[in-house]
């Protein structure tokens, strides 16, 4: 069966999709594909950081890391009203992809942050294993208002 072209990337966009499609590219390439299609279509600001490592030091890291990927990107500002949402966004995606896992799974994820206008979110995807043929996929996402 031939199933029709469907251009998914038309039409509004808001920048939960926009973070999720981030999160799972495979490659820089492709990263940098499409937050150039979502700065000049949609005027969105992103950036990618990857975390990895056992679920305890992630758990102690995530916010970290991605505060400041945002930071150095120059998508948000040194201020309470960009970090406070990006934090609470950052946690809320962060329950799905670290939900009910052993302390000692390891997880690998790819963390994409978009900003709009009014709005931020926080995509991560990427597997957790408490042995390397045990993988399982996860995601999550956190949209706050700034």
């Amino acid at each position: 069966m031939i199933y029709p072209r469907v251009n998914f990337l038309s039409g509004k966009m808001q920048v939960g999709k926009a973070a999720i499609l981030l999160s799972l590219t495979n490659n820089r390439q492709e990263e940098a594909e499409i937050k150039a299609f979502l700065k000049e279509r949609y005027e969105f600001k992103s950036v990618v950081t990857e975390v990895g490592g056992i679920l305890q030091d992630i758990k102690d890291k995530v916010v970290k890391s991605v505060t400041s990927a945002a930071l150095n990107a120059g998508i948000l500002e040194k201020k309470s009203t960009h970090i406070h949402p990006l934090i609470h966004a950052t946690v809320e995606a962060g329950r799905g992809m670290m939900f009910d896992q052993p302390t000692d799974s390891s997880i690998m994820m790819k963390v994409a942050i978009v900003v709009g206008e009014e709005w931020l979110a926080v995509a991560m995807y990427g597997e957790s294993a408490i042995h390397v043929i045990t993988n399982h996929e996860r995601a999550g996402l956190g949209i706050m208002h700034l």
